[in-house]
C-alpha cells in the first residue's frame, strides 16, 4: 500500500447543507467509500472549493441547469489538518497497482468502492483515509477520512452565504451551467 501524506495545516473544503455539522462522520452506507455494514464513518472533503462544488452540484454532466435551491441549501467550510494525515493513494499509478486495482474500481459501482474502503480501513497500517481523483472535476482530488482520524481535523471558516453563492455561480458559469429558480 502506498500512502499520500498530507502535511499539518493543509486546508480542505467541504460542501455541506446549511445548518449541518461541517465534519460529519456518521456511518451511512450511501456514499462511495462508506462502510458497507455501517461499522465506521467517513467524512468527505476536497482539496479545492471547485472540487467540493463539482462533487455536489455537477454529478450529472448532461444537465445544463442547476437549481438555485440546490446552491442556497449548501455552504462550504474550510477544514484544516491538525497533524499529518496518511491517506491511501488512489491517485497514482503506483498506488493503484499496489492494491491491484485501477480507476475503474475507484469510479465504479459503489458496492466495489465500499468493499475496498472496508478492506483498507481494516489494514494493520491503520490509514487515516483515502485520496482519489474526482470523477466530476478532472483536475480535482477528493478525500475520505475515516472516523478514527476525526481528531486530526479541525473545522475552520464557513463561507458566508453571499461569498458561497458568488463563488458557486462563477464556477458553474465557467462549467457552462446556468442557474434557474
Amino acid at each position: 500500500m502506498k500512502f499520500y501524506v498530507i502535511p499539518p495545516h493543509s486546508r480542505f473544503f467541504r460542501a455541506h447543507p446549511v445548518g449541518c455539522e461541517p465534519l460529519d462522520f456518521r456511518p451511512k452506507a450511501r456514499n462511495r467509500f462508506d462502510a458497507p455494514d455501517g461499522s465506521f464513518g467517513v467524512c468527505y472533503l476536497a482539496l479545492s472549493p471547485e472540487t467540493a462544488i463539482a462533487e455536489t452540484l455537477l454529478r450529472n454532466p448532461e444537465v445544463r441547469t442547476v437549481r438555485r435551491a440546490e446552491i442556497d441549501r449548501r455552504t462550504i467550510t474550510e477544514v484544516e489538518a491538525v497533524v499529518e494525515l496518511r491517506l491511501v493513494d488512489l491517485v497514482s499509478t503506483a498506488g493503484l497497482q499496489r492494491l491491484g486495482i485501477d480507476l475503474r474500481t475507484v469510479h465504479g459501482p459503489y458496492d466495489a468502492c465500499r468493499a475496498l474502503a472496508a478492506r483498507l480501513h481494516e489494514d494493520p497500517s491503520q490509514p487515516d483515509g483515502l485520496i482519489w481523483p474526482s470523477r466530476f472535476d478532472a483536475d480535482g482530488r477528493c478525500i475520505a477520512v475515516f472516523d478514527r482520524a476525526a481528531g486530526r481535523l479541525r473545522p475552520g471558516r464557513t463561507w458566508p452565504s453571499d461569498e458561497w453563492r458568488d463563488f458557486a455561480f462563477d464556477f458553474l458559469d465557467r462549467c457552462g451551467k446556468s442557474v434557474a429558480g
